[in-house]
């Protein structure tokens, strides 16, 4: 009956031992491998998605397509490689005349690679004489700087595309 105790108390220290260990073990990998916490600095990007939208209506006052062209994704980078100079003038002047000139962030979400702004502002719509007063831009995280994806401008909150 005493050994049966001592070989109870034996486990019950060894089981005692092995949730210590497995504790500490937890501590010093999540401190070396930083398992459960934000990406350090270094690894989040420098501008944020205002910032990069910022920057790109900057570049669209140029009317310059190689400056725009650095906000815009590598998906739709190809757009302007099929066009020759007089072609990427127009598209550069297209660009300027139809950008906001005023606005504001309304919301905005960030999905791990993906982000997302809501706008209010007055960009120039297709439609001659008529202006667009909301906007929704979608940025694609590529090597560390967020691109906008896609960019559209609407009359109405509810006339921006859902996804």
């Amino acid at each position: 009956m005493k050994k049966e105790k001592n070989n109870l108390k034996s486990i019950m220290i060894l089981g005692i031992l092995a949730i210590i260990l497995i504790g500490v073990g937890y501590v010093i990998c999540s401190y070396v491998f930083n398992l459960g916490k934000k990406a350090p600095p270094s690894a989040l990007p420098a501008v944020s998605p205002e910032e990069t939208f910022d920057n790109y209506i900057k570049a669209t006052k140029t009317a310059d397509v190689t400056k725009i062209r650095h906000f815009i994704s590598s998906q739709h980078q190809h757009e302007f490689d099929k066009l020759d100079e007089k072609q990427m003038k127009a598209r550069g002047e297209f660009i300027k005349n139809t950008a906001p000139t005023k606005y504001k962030t309304t919301g905005r979400k960030i999905m791990h690679d993906k982000a997302m702004l809501l706008l209010e502002g007055n960009a120039k719509s297709f439609i001659e004489g008529s202006s667009a007063k909301y906007g929704k831009v979608i940025f694609h995280l590529e090597s560390g700087k967020w691109k906008i994806y896609k960019l559209h401008w609407a009359d109405k909150p509810e006339s921006l595309p859902k996804k």
